[in-house]
């Protein structure tokens, strides 16, 4: 059986054609749970009005929270609603390629060993055109992964890498049952739901990434992708916010651990190795100097896995010119 779960809020302007993407799927699904998390626009009639048009109640599930959630949590429970064996995630503004759901279907039903896929993205603008941005050396999937190797067709990510940074958003996955069953026991919110279940199945060694577009990803004025006009140093700088970066850090080691002792892995040496690289590169936010960037850099994961400019950002951050440069940047 096949679920497809959708957390909805305020989505009014493309909500008719991710359902319709849903509904013309060559695979379609047993289910489709929708929760709404108290839409002030006209979101929930449009989904209620769809489902009515196409005689979908039997099948296509739709609810409207009591209070607002915060997508997180709203995902969670629309999680938690799904009966199926394989579990598809979804968002209310992109268009699925009419073979995603037999596609990703089939190749977990091959593989058993996939406990998460996460299939490639192309970008469309608001009007459903290509976007055809240029990718920077060693990014792919619309700069969602970091590789210093190119990437197969099917690629493991382990722990590691996870932990790093989510490598898909979250609509383009499809995990199975048991992964949402932990989810619902043991999430906290401690970090998005969708990377969440990566790094669950990544400990699991079972993260995997299928390197085909099966879903464009809309670009539109409330989902953009580093669409800005502040200059290239004040993007660094956004992006380096020191406090941003402890508070992320803190909630990863959190739902790590949280993770740890749901699958009992919680003195499993790869779990033991990432709480410790983790904890120190948390250091090193919290007390920045060369003392603990040399800690840090012991480990061989910072030198193979870190960017360059992120290195180098870690060097000024340690010798405290950030406020040099954010004078510059103004």
């Amino acid at each position: 059986m096949i679920s497809v779960v959708m957390a909805t809020y305020n989505g009014e302007k493309y909500i008719e054609r991710q359902l319709t993407t849903l509904l013309e799927q060559t695979r379609r699904p047993d289910e489709v749970i929708i929760c709404d998390d108290v839409s002030t626009d006209n979101t929930a009639q449009l989904v209620q009005d769809f489902i009515k048009e196409h005689s979908l109640a039997d099948k296509w599930h739709f609810s409207i929270n009591e209070k607002n959630l915060g997508y997180r949590k709203n995902f969670a429970q629309a999680l938690a609603k799904a009966t199926g064996k394989y579990i598809f995630l979804a968002d209310q503004d992109d268009d699925w390629h009419l073979d995603k759901i037999a596609k990703m279907v089939a190749l977990m039903q091959q593989q058993p060993e996939i406990k998460a896929l996460n299939c490639a993205v192309q970008l469309i603008d608001a009007n459903g055109e290509p976007l055809n941005l240029p990718e920077s050396k060693a990014f792919y999937n619309a700069g969602f992964i970091y590789s210093k190797t190119p990437l197969a067709k099917l690629t493991q990510f382990n722990a590691n890498a996870i932990m790093r940074n989510n490598i898909s958003p979250g609509c383009t996955m499809l995990i199975r049952s048991e992964l949402r069953d932990i989810l619902v026991e043991n999430y906290q919110a401690e970090m998005p739901h969708d990377w969440y279940l990566n790094l669950m199945a990544a400990l699991d060694h079972g993260c995997y990434f299928l390197n085909e577009e099966l879903i464009g990803y809309r670009i539109h004025e409330n989902n953009t992708l580093g669409a800005s006009t502040d200059t290239r140093w004040q993007k660094v700088l956004a992006k380096f916010d020191v406090s941003e970066k402890i508070a992320e850090q803190e909630d990863n080691l959190c739902a790590l651990d949280n993770l740890a002792q749901a699958l009992k892995l919680i003195d499993a040496p790869e779990v033991l190795h990432l709480e410790e690289y983790y904890g120190t590169r948390l250091a090193y936010y919290k007390q920045p100097n060369l003392k603990t960037l040399a800690k840090l850099k012991r480990y061989p994961e910072y030198r193979t896995d870190s960017k360059l400019r992120g290195r180098l950002w870690d060097y000024a951050l340690a010798l405290h010119l950030e406020k040099v440069i954010a004078k510059i940047a103004s």
